[in-house]
């Protein structure tokens, strides 16, 4: 890895908010304490965090944070039942009324050229409907991440914060109470 990507990773705009961020609030009580029983010895301290940074400790940081709030995604949605967006996609799921629903498998049927499960296919078989579910969101997401993330400004703001708060509690466990 070289400078120039270590930069890149802590410069990136959904890097450094939803990655960085929460790693770093993580540690903030721990450098603190550190820095008040031995700030008298802040030179050696400051070198010591300066290599750290130096060979990769942010880089290193921002992967830690991100395993840590996949890991707690993970038991979450198995916790949950599911994703969230399929869940909301399921027939037996009332969040979203009938008709936007019905509207929103269309959409996403003809996109992914598969016909979405109607209530009786989904009560008989909820793991194939999921799966369908599931492709239709993951055209949405493949379809809504372009490279300057300007034309979908909002569902970018969002992934960020989503990223942040699914990391902050990720990291959580390792923080000083």
């Amino acid at each position: 890895m070289t400078i120039d990507d270590l930069v890149a990773k802590v410069t990136d705009p959904y890097e450094r908010p939803a990655r960085l961020y929460p790693a770093l609030l993580g540690l903030l009580p721990l450098v603190v304490l550190v820095m008040v029983l031995y700030g008298p010895k802040a030179t050696a301290l400051t070198a010591a965090v300066t290599v750290a940074v130096s060979c990769g400790g942010l880089y290193m940081t921002t992967n830690l944070s991100r395993e840590l709030g996949k890991r707690l995604e993970e038991r979450l949605f198995r916790e949950w039942g599911g994703k969230p967006t399929t869940q909301l996609l399921r027939h037996r799921d009332n969040t979203i009324e009938g008709v936007t629903k019905c509207r929103y498998h269309a959409f996403l049927a003809n996109k992914i050229n598969v016909p979405f499960p109607n209530k009786d296919q989904e009560a008989s078989n909820p793991a194939a409907a999921d799966e369908v579910y599931q492709s239709g969101v993951r055209w949405l997401l493949n379809h809504t991440r372009p490279e300057d993330n300007k034309k979908f400004d909002l569902i970018f703001k969002e992934n960020v914060a989503y990223g942040f708060r699914r990391n902050a509690l990720g990291v959580k466990p390792f923080r000083l109470p």
